[in-house]
This record gives structure tokens, C-alpha cells and sequence, in this order.
């Protein structure tokens, strides 16, 4: 059985087609129901956003739906040598804040219109 097969066993048999039950827990705090998610799915309930479970990071973004998957890009434009030629002394960081974000990122008013990738 595969990890993901075995993460879609373990949502049927604890999760499927129940209600998150956020008694007892802050109902305050934006993360009750993914902490539910996380204990029906064996996981202790954290924060982070490092995979949880066999390799996969569970989101559940405040929806009807769950998602699992590894966002994280296996290709950086920026670090492409072929693209962006590499210059003494300059980090792959300052090669996206230079080359990267003025481009494709968005000013983020939340942290002082500072350029991020969405």
C-alpha cells in the first residue's frame, strides 16, 4: 500500500462524513478544526508547515475541502544558471528579491508593501 493510499484509508475510516467536533478546544483560534483533522488523522496537532503525515502536508484553508501535497517548487527560476547568470557574492535570496519579485511578486500590505510570491 502506498503512503497516499494509506492516508486516503485513514481519512475514510476517521474522517469522512463526520463534523469536526471543536468542543472542549478555543473556538477563537482560526486552526480548531485543522487541530480536530490533524487528531482524527493520528497526527499531533501543530502549526507547522512541514509535511504531517507520511511526507504530505494537510490544508484544509478554512473550506469543505481537504487538501494534501508537497507545494513546494522542484524548480527555482531564479537559481537557474541558464536564465539568470551567477554573479561573486550574491545569494540565491537576493537573486529573487533582484531579479524574481520586481516581475512576478505582489506588494504585501501587511508587511509594508514588501514584494512576495502568492
Amino acid at each position: 500500500m502506498t503512503n497516499e493510499q494509506k492516508i486516503v484509508q485513514i481519512f475514510m475510516e476517521n474522517v469522512h462524513g463526520k463534523q469536526a467536533n471543536t468542543i472542549g478546544m478555543n473556538l477563537n483560534h482560526d486552526g480548531s478544526k485543522g487541530h480536530w483533522l490533524e487528531k482524527q488523522m493520528g497526527i499531533k496537532p501543530n502549526a507547522s508547515n512541514a509535511p504531517d503525515l507520511l511526507g504530505f502536508e494537510m490544508k484544509n484553508q478554512t473550506t469543505s475541502k481537504t487538501t494534501f501535497g508537497d507545494w513546494s517548487p522542484n524548480y527555482f527560476i531564479f537559481n537557474d544558471k541558464e536564465i539568470i547568470p551567477r554573479e561573486k557574492g550574491i545569494t540565491a535570496v537576493q537573486r529573487r528579491n533582484t531579479h524574481f519579485l520586481p516581475i512576478w511578486g505582489q506588494p504585501n500590505i501587511e508587511k509594508d508593501n514588501r514584494l512576495v510570491a502568492f
